[in-house]
């Protein structure tokens, strides 16, 4: 498959391929008996995260569609190929009635978790099932933040709707953006 930067209106993809090349990628090296079956393995790459629709709208088509492999992606990511998970490494899990969405900076300690954490500091209380499925998806144990961009096309400061809504919107578009958080996302 042909990965590389590619064009759609105003925008730059970086690192990416099309769809409908994949498809024939897949059927050229006998890993698919036909556009069907390579479309349908298509979309269990992409459910099994190896790669990603550029703009994460459309299942995997055999269509002039762009994707990215993961690993090429360009917004931060685990260290290493194994998922860990915060539960591991929390002690003193509690029920307690509030629910508190902050998470302190621990800086060398997030990529080490050599030792367990009392649940009160990871800031978010019930440590139920639930939260800690949370704590694992919005802020993996292994989360490298990714290098800054000399220029971004929009910084949006707190994830609320307007943070949110205009990121997506500018990302969308093809634009760099920077969504800064001090909580969970």
């Amino acid at each position: 498959v042909d990965v590389k930067d590619r064009r759609y209106r105003l925008g730059t993809y970086k690192k990416c391929f099309v769809g409908k090349d994949a498809v024939t990628a897949m059927l050229n090296a006998g890993v698919a008996t036909d556009r069907e079956d390579a479309v349908n393995l298509g979309q269990v790459l992409l459910e099994a995260g190896e790669i990603n629709h550029v703009t994460r709208d459309h299942a995997f088509k055999d269509e002039e569609l762009f994707y990215r492999f993961t690993k090429d992606e360009d917004h931060g990511g685990q260290e290493g190929s194994s998922k860990g998970s915060w539960a591991k490494f929390l002690e003193g899990a509690q029920s307690h009635v509030e629910l508190q969405t902050t998470l302190p900076e621990y800086g060398p300690y997030e990529k080490q978790m050599d030792h367990p954490v009392e649940a009160e500091e990871v800031g978010v209380t019930p440590l139920t099932e639930n939260n800690i499925r949370l704590l694992d998806n919005v802020r993996p144990t292994g989360w490298e933040n990714p290098e800054p961009k000399p220029h971004y096309n929009l910084v949006a400061i707190g994830a609320g709707a307007g943070g949110l809504v205009s990121s997506s919107i500018c990302a969308g578009l093809g634009g760099t953006t920077a969504l800064v958080e001090k909580h969970l996302l």
